[in-house]
């Protein structure tokens, strides 16, 4: 797309994120018809919400300060856990341990999970109703 239309996806010289909702999306499936043939596909999915949590923050990318020579080390990915740098990069430096993770430069994504239940008209006779966590 940036090359086709790159004042659309740089601001000055800032990459745009963009968001895409999409409404009255025509097949919609129940819960128990969710299988592995579905996956990588969008579909809809119809059910009650019985829970949600909080927005919370999370941490997507990382810079952190070598608390030993004051080195920056930035844009460390962080993969579902908390990841330090393994060792700084200034040679003559050497840590693996010291570092202060800077939030003003680190990049942070909100997200909340939701807990899904099959609609009551869609549960067959003397079965429980299946659940669905959505993140």
């Amino acid at each position: 797309m940036m090359e086709l239309y790159p004042e659309v996806v740089m601001v000055n010289d800032t990459p745009r994120s963009y968001y895409v909702s999409i409404y009255n999306y025509p097949l919609i499936f129940s819960i128990r018809d969710l299988k592995t043939s579905r996956v990588g596909y969008l579909i809809a999915v119809q059910g009650t919400i019985t829970r949600t949590t909080q927005t919370r923050p999370e941490l997507e990318l990382a810079s952190f300060k070598c608390l030993e020579c004051g080195t920056i080390v930035p844009h460390i990915p962080q993969q579902f856990k908390y990841t330090q740098p393994t060792i700084c990069p200034m040679e003559r430096c050497g840590n693996k341990t010291s570092f202060l993770v800077l939030p003003e430069e680190s990049r942070f994504n909100d997200w909340q999970q939701i807990r899904m239940q099959e609609n009551s008209s869609d549960i067959p006779a003397g079965s429980m109703p299946r659940t669905l966590s959505i993140i």
